[in-house]
Formats: structure tokens, sequence, C-alpha cells
């Protein structure tokens, strides 16, 4: 039984719990990645083969050098589109 005021990390299933989101956060930060490449790593290659930037480096060009920006709608449309590939 856990004595009230014992330290969390003293917890015997918070280490359990610790390991299980930071298991989540690394599937979340794969999905990120890949929805970064887009169309996957040979579009990307077509795409740069034109001369072309893509969106996201579009985008950053329009912010200052060393500018802090955050994503926000990376995952929106994640798994809606599954039956097209």
């Amino acid at each position: 039984m856990k004595k009230i005021g014992t330290p969390i990390a003293q917890d015997e299933n918070f280490h359990i719990k610790e390991d299980h989101h930071k298991n989540l956060l690394r599937k979340i930060q794969a999905v990120k990645d890949k929805t970064k490449l887009g169309g996957g790593k040979s579009a990307l290659e077509k795409h740069k083969a034109k001369g072309k930037l893509t969106a996201r480096e579009r985008i950053e060009k329009l912010f200052d050098r060393n500018s802090k920006t955050f994503e926000i709608g990376i995952l929106t449309a994640h798994g809606m589109y599954e039956e097209y590939g």
C-alpha cells in the first residue's frame, strides 16, 4: 500500500507508465516524420528533381531566420485516405 507523501518516482507503476507514454510519443513522432515526407521519399525526390520546393520549404522562407515555428495540424488528416495508399 502506498503511503501518503511517497515521491512519485518510488511508485512501482511510475516507470511502467513512463515507458508507455515515451513509446506513444515515439510513435507519434514517427507518424509526423512520415507525414513530412508527403507522398514518400520517391515523390519528394521527383519534386526536387524538377527544382521545386515543398510547401513546408516555401512557408519556411516566409519566416525570419532563426525564428521558432510550431506546425499546427500536422496530423489533421492522418488515416483519412488510407484506402488510396
